[in-house]
């Protein structure tokens, strides 16, 4: 599907085009801004987004940040958060090994009495949000004396801008619907026209659609002391159940 696909259909669908009516260049090139606007709003709604990414990052000695976004040294599309974060100790390894390592939160960043600490290996990193030139910094910490190790961070792939009225992208299934029906409500009003219920209503249970297929199980979390080594612990319930016939 081409950005040019999706804008008629809409436009159709709204009733600004009739059948076998041809997209006029202007209204095209207006469309298509204001649904790259709306795609960029949508990388702020975590269920819209099907994908993360997992980005590995080479650490350098006595290194205490790195930037991220397009064109940093950690280049991918700036992501809204960084969900998970691993380090691997030896990556020449036959089976390099990656140990999760704590994300810290702004408070956590905050409270942490030295930051300029230095240690072996990293443990921990922080997400500052700040916005320069479209990029934002990862600090490690405490930071890397080797320059031998690596980053992973696991971030959510927010769908991205079309890059033309012509290039064609694919989508998972699902998302055609919720594109065409949902930038129907976006743009209605900027031509003067209102949907009926009918749209209302698909354009919402299309997004529920793709919101509730996006859904991934989180596991629940319980102290090992809590739960005896001969018992069965459900993560996705956080119920557990006595072994022994219990």
């Amino acid at each position: 599907m081409t950005a040019r696909d999706l804008i008629t259909a809409t436009l159709r669908s709204i009733r600004v085009l009739g059948v076998g009516d041809t997209l006029l260049a202007e209204d095209a090139n207006d469309a298509f801004d204001r649904l790259n606007d709306w795609l960029d709003g949508l990388a702020l709604e975590r269920l819209t987004i099907y994908y993360v990414a997992r980005t590995v990052t080479p650490l350098a000695a006595s290194t205490p940040s790195y930037t991220i976004g397009t064109g940093g040294v950690i280049n991918i599309v700036r992501p809204t958060q960084i969900e998970f974060a691993g380090l691997i100790q030896d990556p020449s390894a036959p089976v390099p090994f990656e140990q999760g390592i704590e994300v810290w939160t702004d408070q956590r960043w905050q409270q942490c009495p030295n930051k300029t600490l230095t240690s072996t290996y990293a443990q921990a990193i922080y997400y500052d949000h700040n916005w320069n030139a479209g990029l934002g910094l990862v600090y490690v910490w405490p930071i890397p004396t080797i320059g031998t190790t690596q980053l992973v961070i696991y971030t959510p792939s927010a769908l991205r801008e079309f890059a033309t009225l012509d290039t064609a992208y694919t989508f998972p299934p699902g998302y055609r619907r919720y594109l065409r029906t949902n930038f129907a409500a976006e743009i209605a009003s900027e031509y003067g026209k209102q949907l009926t219920g009918d749209q209302v209503a698909a354009a919402r249970h299309a997004k529920g659609q793709v919101k509730r297929a996006n859904i991934r199980p989180v596991e629940a979390r319980v102290d090992a002391a809590l739960v005896h080594s001969s018992d069965y612990f459900d993560w996705r319930t956080g119920d557990w159940r006595g072994g022994y016939g219990r």
